[in-house]
């Protein structure tokens, strides 16, 4: 719950302008019956601020963030008063606004939710004029018996290279793999934030086949509300009867759930394995002894061999793979004593089996031989300017391992439009982008980062946007 909250501050903070408020997520403990007060901070912008409140529910819903919920048994809203719902401040001044919360005597919660927004004079910055809304939480835990009912609804196993899949789903994952839906209804009187673990076993098989670590920084269900918790596996699960187990503790409360489910039916049908990690980074200046694992991802028995070219050597070189099982692997090499070129020398682990194989990740290893300045091109191979969407294409001409990612600077904090990927020497790579500001604005907006993997400082340049 504190990892959720410190995202909710993390995100809430972000949305400023020239009136500060704090704190952004304010804790409050009470019991039925009680009236409580605490007291919040305004601060107003150089030139002053007329500030509008108003009072909101709060809920997070799959990750949304709702502030309008009518009916919500556990908003607080009609039980907070304010001071006033409008104020002025002068520039620069201090003012200690309390808010008072009155606990019904029969609210059967553990904990309650509110928000204030506030809305501060408009900002320009540039040509743009600003007009947001700071939105502070309130959460109360409330003296009552703590409930956490949860129940599993419904548990839905697509294959991702099966026909019909989603395409947000591709793109997030890509085309092989396993996405798992559960449904969960929280049926208690607090936040259900889980952490722990959950496991799929195969009737079938008799054994584990997949397991997910839940964080309850990127899920919760709030109370009397339903949400719907998606997990992905690169291993292609059995289409039989499968078993959900979650097990996790939220609140200091342990929860304990198994659900029966079908797993989904696959179009593929070969050996498929997955090399951990995916990439392996080495310096040229000392011998190389490191373990990596090879994972089956099918329930199928098969025999892999294991290469590399020269002068990394791999062992075993041959061995048989279980169901869902993986095995450990050593690559051997002296840098020293073998010819290797200035740059990074990339070699990829080959992976053969007896039918039809398919490696989903991994499989690179770079040895790094000094350092050269990194060389790329870089083109737009289509743009809509009526979607605000456009496509690059990027090629590492260099013999360095280059990272990219797109971002759109904006007046409140850069926009990352793609996430850093890697290109490797000699490698081209396409992505999509979409930005949120009109084209004259991300034509001088918009950039494409890149450094070479390792270093920490990002070089900048202007999209070569088509006239």
């Amino acid at each position: 719950m504190k990892k959720l909250m410190l995202l909710v501050l993390v995100m809430i903070a972000s949305i400023s302008f020239g009136l500060n408020v704090y704190p952004l997520v304010n804790w409050v403990d009470a019991k039925p019956g009680q009236e409580v007060t605490l007291n919040l901070r305004l601060t107003a912008g150089p030139n002053g601020d007329y500030v509008k409140m108003a009072l909101k529910d709060f809920v997070i819903v799959n990750g949304v963030y709702i502030y309008d919920k009518p009916g919500y048994p556990y908003s607080l809203r009609n039980y907070i008063t304010l001071p006033s719902t409008e104020l002025r401040l002068k520039p620069g001044e201090v003012y200690e606004m309390p808010v008072k919360i009155k606990i019904p005597a029969d609210y059967k919660g553990a904990q309650g939710f509110a928000a204030i927004s506030f809305e501060g004079n408009a900002i320009k910055r540039g040509n743009i004029l600003i007009n947001l809304k700071i939105m502070a939480i309130i959460l109360v835990n409330v003296q009552n018996r703590r409930i956490l009912d949860i129940k599993v609804s419904g548990v839905k196993a697509y294959s991702l290279s099966s026909e019909g899949v989603s395409e947000s789903f591709k793109r997030k994952y890509g085309d092989f793999g396993t996405i798992v839906e559960i449904k969960l209804r929280n049926d208690g009187n607090l936040v259900f934030a889980p952490n722990g673990e959950a496991r799929i076993i195969s009737r079938k098989l008799g054994r584990v086949v997949a397991t997910y670590k839940l964080d309850s920084s990127e899920f919760v269900v709030f109370p009397s509300l339903e949400g719907t918790l998606t997990l992905y596996t690169p291993s292609v699960l059995p289409s039989g009867d499968l078993i959900l187990q979650l097990e996790a503790v939220s609140q200091k409360m342990r929860i304990a759930k198994s659900f029966s489910f079908k797993g989904p039916e696959h179009t593929f049908k070969g050996d498929a394995v997955s090399i951990e990690p995916d990439i392996m980074f080495f310096k040229a200046d000392r011998p190389i002894n490191a373990k990596f694992r090879i994972q089956n991802l099918t329930e199928n028995r098969f025999q892999i061999e294991v290469g590399i070219k020269s002068p990394i050597r791999i062992f075993p070189s041959k061995t048989w793979l279980m169901p869902y099982s993986g095995m450990n692997f050593f690559l051997v090499l002296d840098p020293r004593k073998a010819k290797l070129e200035s740059g990074d020398n990339v070699y990829r682990i080959e992976v053969r089996g007896e039918k039809e194989l398919r490696v989903v990740k991994g499989g690179v290893v770079v040895v790094r031989k000094g350092s050269m300045p990194p060389s790329f091109e870089v083109e737009m191979t289509s743009y809509s300017s009526d979607t605000s969407t456009g496509e690059l294409l990027i090629r590492n001409t260099g013999k360095m391992c280059l990272e990219f990612s797109v971002i759109e600077r904006k007046a409140l904090g850069d926009n990352v439009l793609v996430k850093s990927f890697m290109v490797l020497p000699g490698e081209s790579k396409k992505v999509e982008f979409k930005h949120t500001l009109t084209y004259e604005q991300a034509k001088n907006a918009v950039f494409l980062r890149y450094r070479v993997y390792g270093e920490k400082e990002w070089t900048e340049q202007p999209l070569p946007w088509k006239e």
